[in-house]
């Protein structure tokens, strides 16, 4: 089968559909499917290799395409695509899939929709795409298979770590060290990228260990040392709580305020909203709170909070859609 993802990722919007949408081709193409994602940005994270990347100007020329080779499946993940583009979507495969975490009225004829926030948009969802299959909740969570390998034992970890995504959309990442460095902790790992506006001329620079542009499995290594973590409140949340990282995280965006309120009810992290007061205050503040907790039990916690299997059910459901699809059509 053939499966063609369409999404953007960029400094301004941030990298998390790039990364779940990763991990989706991943398990796709393991199952013998070929994939194509098809983009307007420039993309700046390594992609499996057997996914072909295809930069587009326009949805006509996603549908251009398909009238030449039309896919079995169109997978979506954005929050910004127009009504017309919409229009398009809708017509460029056999099949319609699409991700939410913001209960987007998409037009969308979708028949497949994930979404990691699980039953909170239920209704919404049965509402307003009827002929939708619902993959809700933290089971269908999109992590790359890299999170999987075994992590250190808590008891030796040392390491504190911040990673706020692939751009840091709210430049937190040195108030994040300082915070630490004033908590006491002398081994922080900053994680951080070229899409990143990152001063680097920081005082602190010296006081850190700086890496740049880590692969999954380089960032996996390193969530699975750290003790604790800070970082933004995307798909490094999910990451995170694969290694069983105690962590702070900085909502920066809509799209994320119910999964981190979810997360952070799990007992394993602590979050905040930096559209509400101070982003600084409040990051020394949560460190404080996540420093008096019980840091083995959140660990814990963390870990029976997500598993990498998320994509391969996923892939499971669209196969299981597509048979029965082929089986009506040939009655």
């Amino acid at each position: 089968m053939e499966l063609w993802i369409r999404l953007d990722a960029n400094p301004s919007i941030g990298f998390g559909h790039l990364v779940r949408m990763s991990a989706l081709a991943s398990a796709a193409t393991a199952r013998g499917w070929k994939v194509k994602l098809f983009t307007t940005s420039r993309i700046t994270i390594n992609l499996p290799t057997s996914v072909e990347l295809n930069y587009v100007d326009s949805e006509q020329q996603l549908l251009n395409q398909s009238l030449i080779n039309k896919p079995e499946w169109l997978f979506i993940d954005g929050y910004h695509f127009t009504q017309q583009q919409c229009e398009i979507f809708n017509r460029v495969a056999d099949q319609l899939a699409h991700i939410d975490d913001l209960q987007q009225a998409y037009q969308l004829d979708s028949q497949l929709l994930v979404s990691p926030n699980g039953e909170a948009f239920k209704a919404f969802y049965c509402e307003t795409f009827p002929r939708a299959e619902l993959l809700l909740g933290l089971p269908y969570v999109l992590l790359r298979s890299e999170f999987e390998q075994g992590f250190l034992n808590y008891s030796e970890r040392k390491i504190a770590l911040v990673s706020f995504g692939g751009a840091d959309v709210a430049n937190l990442s040195w108030d994040a060290v300082e915070a630490l460095i004033s908590a006491g902790f002398t081994d922080i790992h900053l994680v951080v990228t070229d899409a990143m506006n990152i001063n680097l001329n920081n005082t602190n620079l010296a006081k850190v260990t700086l890496h740049r542009n880590l692969s999954a499995k380089e960032m996996a290594n390193l969530m699975g040392r750290a003790k604790i973590a800070m970082g933004a409140a995307g798909s490094t949340m999910f990451e995170l709580a694969s290694q069983g990282v105690p962590s702070v995280f900085a909502i920066v965006a809509d799209n994320q305020v119910t999964a981190a309120c979810e997360l952070e009810a799990s007992g394993w992290c602590l979050a905040f909203d930096i559209r509400v007061g101070s982003a600084k205050q409040q990051l020394s503040d949560k460190l404080d709170c996540l420093l008096a907790s019980d840091l083995s039990q959140m660990h814990n916690f963390a870990k029976q909070t997500v598993d990498v299997y998320g994509p391969k059910r996923i892939i499971t459901a669209m196969e299981r859609i597509s048979r029965s699809n082929r089986d009506i059509r040939q009655v």
